[in-house]
């Protein structure tokens, strides 16, 4: 059941799965679904093998309760090639060498003849990326069909991680259905591979960050699937209502932090969080931003039910 704000706005909020025993906390925690499933990579079994273990895995997420698509994140394999190289990751490794996605692709496809599924392509830089993919993905479909399988093309979307893609994002919509901003923007925006803990919850409440993603909701303002975001900074009490503030509605975290998600936004309204929101990107020092961002949410927190009611 999808959460909603004092003021009618509808917010979805899904699980980020990084393993499949995480699946049974998706029900358990009300998600509307699962936001992003993430598959690993099965590169020590045989094709064979490691297509049914991803069908099952697929097949499985898709008996979830919850209105919302499971969206699949393309496995990164890049480390399984030795050593890591991040101009041959996500999209780019899949390209470079479709036959080491083959078995995962045609589970994807499988899968959709039984459910709703959406993939997630990581490190997307330009729509020729996802044009490729998609050609990959059609020859995939093309031999399962020559075998007589059933099969189902899935959506296909975008993992926010290189900065560029936000000012390109009028033209990725052409071929991306949806945008979530992932774990690893954050460090390709700030161009710090290390940053993390405290120096990573304070980034959030930078310009760059804030600004960077009121201009991606801006673009997909009106678009059915809207804004996503799945990173750190969706488990912080404060940053979720600057979050919605700046247009996400759509807010995916591992399950066990949904409760908490929820009733955060359950006591808000847009109209409120939106004020606050952009008040906030309007400091230079993002230790200032965070710190007005809690007072005001505090503030509005504390408000009598009566008071949050009649908004």
């Amino acid at each position: 059941m999808s959460t909603i704000t004092l003021d009618n706005r509808t917010i979805s909020i899904t699980a980020h799965i990084r393993a499949p025993r995480e699946l049974p906390g998706a029900a358990a925690g009300g998600a509307d679904g699962i936001g992003l499933l993430e598959a690993g990579h099965s590169v020590d079994l045989s094709p064979g093998e490691a297509e049914e273990k991803y069908f099952t895995l697929f097949r499985e997420s898709a008996e979830i309760p919850g209105q919302m698509p499971v969206t699949i994140l393309l496995p990164d394999m890049c480390g399984e090639l030795g050593k890591p190289d991040p101009e041959r990751c996500g999209i780019r490794l899949l390209l470079a060498r479709p036959d080491l996605y083959r078995p995962f692709l045609r589970a994807a496809l499988r899968a959709g003849a039984y459910g709703c599924y959406e993939l997630a392509l990581p490190m997307v830089s330009h729509v020729a990326e996802i044009s490729a993919f998609k050609e990959i993905m059609g020859e995939a479909r093309a031999g399962l069909e020559n075998e007589g399988v059933g099969c189902s093309l899935p959506a296909t979307g975008v993992v926010v991680e290189v900065p560029s893609v936000i000012p390109a994002i009028k033209a990725l919509m052409f071929e991306s259905t949806f945008f979530i901003i992932g774990e690893k923007y954050l460090k390709h925006l700030m161009a710090d591979q290390d940053i993390s803990g405290g120096r990573e919850q304070e980034a959030y409440y930078s310009q760059a960050f804030l600004l960077q993603s009121q201009a991606m909701a801006e673009s997909l303002k009106g678009r059915k699937d809207g804004a996503r975001i799945s990173a750190p900074a969706v488990r912080d009490p404060v940053a979720v209502p600057v979050l919605i503030g700046l247009g996400f509605n759509h807010l995916v975290a591992p399950p066990e932090f949904i409760p908490a998600i929820k009733s955060n936004v359950e006591s808000i309204s847009f109209r409120d969080v939106w004020l606050i929101a952009s008040k906030t990107t309007s400091y230079w020092d993002p230790r200032q931003a965070r710190e007005y961002a809690r007072e005001r949410v505090a503030r509005l927190k504390a408000r009598p039910a009566a008071v949050k009611k009649d908004i």
